[in-house]
C-alpha cells in the first residue's frame, strides 16, 4: 500500500537549450519517488510531448495545468493526489531535486510517519549549502535568516520540499495562491500560527553538478535569485502580519 504521495509541477520545452538537463533531473526525481513506492502526480505546463511520455512511462500520473502560476499548478497536483490516492502523507517538491528522495526519503518522512510532526520543513546542512552556486548560497542564506526572524522560528525556509500528514493537507488545499512560489510559505505560516507541529529537518543534499554548471555565473539566473530575495521576504512579512492581525 502506498503511504506517501509526491506532487510536483513541470514545464520543459526541450527546444530551449537549457531545458534538457533540467528535464532529465525531473525524470530522475519521479523515478526516485516511484522506487520509494510513492504515488506521483505531475501537473505539467507545456512540456514537450517526449518528456510527458517518459514521465508517464515511469508510472507518474500526469495532467495539464489548468491555472496560471507555479503555486496554482502545485495546488492542482496536491488536489489530484488527495482525490486519487488519499494517502497518509504528502510531499511537495521541486522537480529538479534529483537524488533527494532516493537518499533522504526515510529521514524527511520519519517525523510525520512517527506522528511527531504535522509538517516537515526540509532544509540543508552547511555542507549542502556549499554545493550550490555562490549567488544562490548567499541569497538563500539571507532569505532564511530574514524569514526565521519574522516568524520567530529558526529553519531553512527556502529549500522548498514540504512533507505533511493527512491532517495538515487542508493547509495546502485551502490556501489561495497569489504568486509563483507562495504555496511553500503561506500554508506553513498558517500552520505555525495555529500551533501545529512544524519541524525542520536538515539533510546533506548535494545539488546536481550538471545544474550548477549551467547556472554558475549566469546573469539571468543570478538576477532571478536577487529578485526573489525581496519578493519572498516581503510576502512572508506581510502575510505573517496579516495572520497576527486576525488573532
Amino acid at each position: 500500500m502506498r503511504k506517501t504521495a509526491v506532487a510536483t509541477v513541470t514545464s520543459y520545452d526541450l527546444k530551449k537549450p537549457d531545458m534538457e538537463v533540467r528535464a532529465e533531473l525531473a525524470l530522475r526525481t519521479i523515478e526516485d519517488a516511484v522506487h520509494k513506492n510513492c504515488a506521483v502526480v505531475v501537473v505539467d505546463d507545456g512540456s514537450t510531448d517526449s518528456f510527458i511520455e517518459r514521465a508517464k512511462g515511469l508510472s507518474a500520473v500526469v495532467r495539464s495545468q489548468e491555472g496560471r502560476g507555479i503555486s496554482r499548478g502545485q495546488q492542482q497536483a496536491i488536489k489530484l493526489a488527495h482525490s486519487l490516492f488519499n494517502t497518509d502523507n504528502y510531499i511537495l517538491i521541486e522537480p529538479e531535486k534529483a537524488g533527494l528522495l532516493r537518499d533522504y526519503f526515510e529521514q524527511i518522512t520519519a517525523p510525520v510517519r512517527d506522528d511527531v510532526a504535522d509538517i516537515v520543513l526540509v532544509g540543508r546542512t552547511e555542507g549542502s549549502m556549499r554545493t550550490m552556486t555562490r549567488i544562490q548560497r548567499l541569497i538563500d542564506s539571507k532569505k532564511s535568516e530574514v524569514i526565521s526572524r519574522i516568524l520567530g522560528f529558526n529553519a531553512d525556509f527556502v529549500m522548498a520540499p514540504r512533507v505533511w500528514n493527512f491532517n495538515a493537507t487542508h493547509y495546502f488545499l485551502d490556501y489561495k495562491p497569489t504568486r509563483n512560489w507562495d504555496l511553500f510559505h503561506g500554508p506553513v505560516i498558517d500552520a505555525i500560527k495555529d500551533g501545529k507541529r512544524v519541524i525542520p529537518v536538515r539533510i546533506p543534499y548535494v545539488y546536481p553538478s550538471e545544474m550548477i554548471a549551467q547556472e554558475e555565473g549566469v546573469e539571468s539566473y543570478e538576477a532571478k535569485r536577487v529578485a526573489q530575495l525581496v519578493e519572498v521576504t516581503d510576502f512572508v512579512r506581510s502575510y505573517a502580519q496579516s495572520k497576527t492581525q486576525q488573532v
